[in-house]
């Protein structure tokens, strides 16, 4: 109960480490609870592969179009009034989830959820490095990751066996009333913004987007880092979607039955939670970002194209173990990395553009990953997953430091 008390005092006092890492706790338990089953719940409804690809296109699609539009949005009006309404709509996609019965209901479902995504995406991230430096940030991100990933392990683990005996969408139930407790507390907790700040006072209403995108435009111009990266992140985004999607319907296949996804799952959250640490230690030093970039997006391709061509479970579970710590610091140097390279003024809006980038190459990528398993099989797609994250790698090798 101290514990409790002290968190509650210190957010009180608009603590926004806290505040950032007590909200993406509560946000990340509710998908904690529908991650592990959610293309078994769309398989459940008597989705194809291809109808599965579909609506995960929906959102993707979505949120590549709406990205840049809410960041904008963020930098004019304020990122708290985006956070917050993004995790409100967030919590009402899963209701809609919840009453889910036709195709057309699950892509209504997929496109709130990603004005939702759009909101939170550029803006969450720029409202927290708003008043931290390079270490502050670095460590609040790397501390997040960790708190994020040990607490929701247990409902990970108990999510397969919660669906087995109360059914799928009694889970985006429960994750929509989460969502909507952690709209109310980011309206009473979160730091307000710095908006007279960024704001040229004279700029009225349309005035103030279009000062925005031109200061956006030179800076990404001038930047030729930033353009290298957003090429990298467009092909993270493609190599990953065949892996995220597809992961519970391999291991299914190979175990015979789905009531031990419940457990890769939890092994899976504490290899982020080693991940996420680990991250938090390899940025530490600025001048080693390129080389921590290049040698990540290796080894996190090696350890898929294993664990895509083996013939032995454990060795299989093992790689895809490693792939998924290995990513998570990936993961977290990219943000970091991205969010050292953007001016105040304009950082949700060219945040979000990043986010797009990344969005462009899931869209393509689930396409792709849908196609590829539709034809050949999920080993397929998953070489070819390997093979272009690879690639990615050697951009970020490219890159000028």
């Amino acid at each position: 109960m101290l514990v409790v008390s002290q968190i509650i005092k210190k957010l009180s006092h608009k603590d926004r480490s806290l505040s950032f890492i007590c909200l993406s706790f509560t946000f990340q338990s509710a998908f904690a609870l529908i991650t592990p089953i959610y293309v078994l719940y769309l398989q459940s409804e008597g989705l194809t592969p291809q109808q599965i690809t579909a609506v995960s296109s929906v959102f993707m699609i979505s949120l590549f179009l709406l990205e840049v539009p809410t960041g904008l949005i963020a930098d004019v009006f304020g990122r708290k009034i985006s956070v917050v309404v993004g995790w409100a709509l967030r919590s009402v996609s899963f209701f809609v989830y919840y009453w889910a019965d036709s195709l057309p209901v699950f892509f209504i479902a997929e496109f709130v959820g990603a004005i939702g995504a759009a909101c939170v995406s550029g803006s969450f991230a720029a409202w927290l490095r708003e008043k931290t430096d390079y270490q502050g940030y670095l460590k609040t991100v790397s501390q997040t990751e960790v708190v994020i990933r040990i607490a929701p392990i247990f409902l990970s683990l108990i999510s397969g066996y919660l669906a087995f005996n109360f059914g799928y969408n009694n889970l985006f139930l429960i994750g929509g009333v989460i969502l909507m407790f952690t709209t109310f507390v980011g309206i009473f907790f979160m730091d307000p913004d710095q908006i007279s700040e960024r704001r040229n006072p004279e700029l009225k209403g349309a005035e103030q987007f279009l000062s925005v995108i031109k200061d956006a435009k030179k800076v990404l111009l001038s930047s030729e880092i930033l353009r290298m990266f957003l090429l990298a992140e467009f092909l993270v985004g493609l190599s990953l979607e065949s892996i995220k999607m597809f992961w519970s319907i391999k291991f299914v296949q190979e175990l015979g039955s789905e009531k031990y996804i419940g457990l890769i799952m939890g092994l899976s959250s504490i290899m982020l939670v080693v991940g996420s640490w680990l991250a938090g230690r390899i940025g530490k030093n600025k001048k080693q970002m390129k080389l921590n970039l290049m040698l990540t997006a290796f080894f996190s391709a090696i350890s898929i194209f294993i664990a895509s061509i083996s013939r032995v479970f454990v060795l299989t579970i093992f790689s895809y173990l490693t792939h998924i710590l290995i990513n998570k610091i990936l993961r977290i140097l990219r943000r970091v990395f991205v969010q050292e390279h953007l001016p105040t003024s304009v950082r949700s809006s060219l945040t979000s553009l990043a986010s797009m980038v990344q969005t462009c190459g899931s869209v393509l990528g689930l396409s792709l990953a849908g196609f590829l398993v539709a034809q050949y099989s999920i080993t397929v797609a998953w070489i070819v997953s390997s093979l272009v994250l690879l690639i990615s790698g050697v951009v970020y090798g490219w890159t000028k430091s």
